[in-house]
Parts: structure tokens; sequence; C-alpha cells
């Protein structure tokens, strides 16, 4: 799994280098299953940038790849990230597991599930970890996904949607 912490990194180093493309052929074997990511990156400790995908349509090593690059340069709540920043960069992947469709929050576990909402159009997600640090109940969690898909409270209930993942997580933290 290191493997594909050192594909992350090097995507989004890649950017930083005119006429230097990845070679991606040694991932390919290790990691062609399809499977969604999450691609987080932290600054001194603090979020810096997080973007992935539910729905695996592609090998596991393209989203790395991919996604790490939209972690980086894509957020917009942060500005892109740039060269010098890199070596104070730690990043986190997490594979996630195919969505599973729930009638209430009340059967997730905190902590090790993530969930996402979806209401019409909209939609808003977290990872299992986000709820648990938080210290969110049930009730906060679901506040916070209203919150974050842009939700006013008159909505009716029944129009809500629910899907729980689980995913594992790895981290240069760890390995540092």
């Amino acid at each position: 799994m290191k493997n594909l912490l050192t594909l992350a990194r090097n995507s989004i180093l890649e950017e930083f280098t005119q006429g230097y493309n990845l070679n991606l052929n040694e991932f390919r074997e290790a990691f062609k299953e399809e499977k969604s990511v999450f691609i987080t990156l932290y600054k001194n400790k603090e979020l810096r940038g997080c973007i992935g995908q539910l729905q695996a349509t592609k090998p596991l090593y393209l989203n790395v790849y991919e996604m790490a690059k939209k972690a980086a340069f894509e957020d917009q709540r942060f500005y892109p990230i740039t060269k010098d920043e890199m070596e104070e960069i730690t990043i986190e992947i997490s594979i996630l597991s195919p969505l599973t469709t729930i009638e209430t929050l009340n059967n997730i576990i905190i902590g090790k599930h993530g969930v996402m909402l979806r209401y019409k159009n909209q939609t808003a997600v977290f990872l299992p970890e986000v709820a648990y640090e938080q210290r969110w109940s049930i009730d906060q969690l679901k506040k916070a996904l209203l919150a974050k898909a842009g939700i006013k409270k008159d909505i009716i209930e029944n129009d809500i949607h629910y899907h729980v993942f689980t995913s594992k997580k790895i981290t240069e933290k760890n390995l540092l």
C-alpha cells in the first residue's frame, strides 16, 4: 500500500515538472481492481484538500493518480498546492467499500461508517472518521450532512436517501 502513497505524491509532483509524465505501468497490475477513493491532504495537521469519488469506475491506481491531483489543485475550498508546500504535505488515501443503502442514520456506527446523504440533486459525504473525530451524535451528523449539502430544514424526511460505506485508510504519517 505504500506504493499507492508514492503514486499519489508523485502524481501531484508531476504537475510541477515540465515535460515529465509519471509511468503508471508499475502500478497497473497490482492495483487494477476498480475501487473508489478519497485523497486527503494535510499541512501541519490541518486539512489542505480532499477530493474523491464514491462510485468506482476505474482501476484503483488511476483513481489514486487522478484524485490526488484533484485534491491538490481542484478543491474549491483551498488555493492550489504549491511546489514549495509539498514537503509539508501529508497524504492520506481512503479506499472505500461499495455503497450500501440504509433507511435511517440510526443504522450506522459512528467511526465505522462513512455516510452519503442524497436529497434530489444535492449530496453530502463524510468519511468514517469525521463524525468520530468531531464527537458527533447521529443527530449532529444528520445536521452536518444537511448543512454541507445546502439543504434547508423544511424538507420531507422520506425524500432523503442515505448510503453508507467503510474505508481502509493508509497515510504517510504512519510511515514517517
